[in-house]
């Protein structure tokens, strides 16, 4: 009985030694660096012989109007929505033209409406034109993955193309929700729908 109650308590005091102990990662070697490696890339230019795209975020910037049995009702935007400029995942990079007419983003301000009729509903859609590029990678320290990477941007200038439009029924989705297209004016077979 003794005999186990002795391995007991030293077992105890083991257990307590190690959970004192400090975890490996407080140990470091003195003058030694341990942080990973830059693997970055500079994206600053276009790729030469790139393809430049066109193409069209659509976006929902009311919520729906159900008109019930009142005889017409109408819907106008509340709220504005700033359509801004993206990078592929992954990529740290400030924005750059690349000599596009492009920038970096843009506000739909202006007030707008959409009326329908008894037993339908309606909603307001606002479409921006981006550009889509590619950006050449550059400076790479040892990066994986040097490849070039797409950057699209809302068109400025003479390229830019905006424009409100009304839906009605079941493309009426919510205030907020937005899909990419290549065409200004999807056919409704390529809209997301309830």
């Amino acid at each position: 009985m003794m005999k186990t109650l002795v391995f007991i308590s030293s077992l105890l005091a083991l257990t307590s030694l190690t959970l004192a102990l400090p975890s490996p990662q407080m140990f470091s070697l003195p003058g030694v660096d341990h942080s990973l490696p830059d693997y970055s890339c500079s994206y600053t230019e276009r790729a030469e012989g790139s393809e430049v795209k066109e193409t069209f975020q659509h976006k929902q910037v009311t919520d729906t109007q159900h008109c019930g049995q009142a005889a017409e009702c109408t819907v106008g935007q509340a709220t504005a929505y700033t359509f801004s400029w993206g990078v592929n995942a992954g990529v740290n990079t400030p924005f750059t033209s690349a000599g596009l007419s492009v920038q970096e983003s843009w506000t739909n301000e202006e007030s707008h409406g959409c009326t329908e009729q008894e037993g339908e509903s309606t909603c307001l859609w606002y479409r921006v034109k981006y550009l889509e590029y590619e950006l050449k990678a550059e400076a790479c320290q040892d990066a994986p993955d040097q490849s070039n990477k797409p950057m699209w941007a809302p068109a400025s200038g003479d390229e830019k193309d905006t424009s409100y439009y009304c839906m009605t029924g079941k493309y009426c989705l919510q205030d907020g929700q937005s899909f990419w297209h290549d065409e200004k004016e999807p056919p409704e077979s390529d809209r997301p729908t309830e």
